[in-house]
């Protein structure tokens, strides 16, 4: 019960105004507007982060794994030249047989002869001790650059060595002078691109001697 004075003092100043409370934003399941947008805000940086991670992962195993699988053919091509060229020669009296590198930049390309027993009597040689050569079918080693493959190629016949070749150069004497007479250097150079362009490249060198 309100008290005679209270009332009195009510009706000397007049009623007090009544302030209203501003209502509370919207809400869902006990969470603010402003609450969700942070948290959604929040949750997108954490997944942004989380998939960027999971990304940059994959590619550095992409990365990996092709530079180990382009060593690998690497080493297969230079196995396969190189156990040809071991049988070549240089020094004959001119070509064929002799092995023949062009002049820089066409030293993207080599053609050779192989032995080959011509009078049947099961060896290389002839009743002289001279090397029977297969003169008739030269071997060349191809660089394609359109296809970026080097290729075995025998007249009409064409094997690939390697895929992914981005460069491939043959050097002898006449082009270094450093090196010997019966000495030839392949240079293959590897390559591909990542999903997110990084270029990966893979470089084998290796120099051979001939049989004479």
């Amino acid at each position: 019960m309100v008290s005679r004075t209270m009332r009195n003092r009510a009706d000397r100043f007049g009623s007090l105004p009544r302030h209203r409370v501003p209502p509370a934003p919207r809400s869902w399941g006990g969470w603010t507007v402003i609450e969700l947008i942070i948290v959604s805000s929040i949750i997108t940086l954490v997944s942004s982060i989380f998939v960027e991670h999971l990304i940059c992962q994959s590619d550095f195993l992409w990365t990996s794994t092709t530079q180990a699988e382009m060593r690998s053919q690497a080493q297969l091509a230079l196995d396969a030249v190189l156990g040809e060229l071991r049988h070549t020669t240089r020094a004959a009296a001119g070509s064929p047989p002799n092995l023949v590198i062009p002049a820089p930049p066409n030293n993207t390309t080599m053609t050779f002869y192989l032995p080959i027993d011509i009078d049947g009597n099961g060896l290389i040689v002839d009743n002289v001790g001279n090397i029977e050569w297969d003169i008739g079918n030269p071997v060349q080693y191809q660089f394609v650059p359109a296809a970026r493959q080097l290729r075995r190629v025998v007249g009409v016949n064409s094997r690939v060595l390697a895929n992914d070749v981005n460069g491939v150069t043959f050097e002898d004497r006449n082009i270094d002078g450093a090196m010997a007479t019966d000495e030839v250097r392949i240079r293959l150079v590897f390559q591909r691109v990542s999903p997110r362009q990084r270029v990966v490249s893979e470089t084998a060198t290796a120099i051979v001697k001939m049989r004479n």
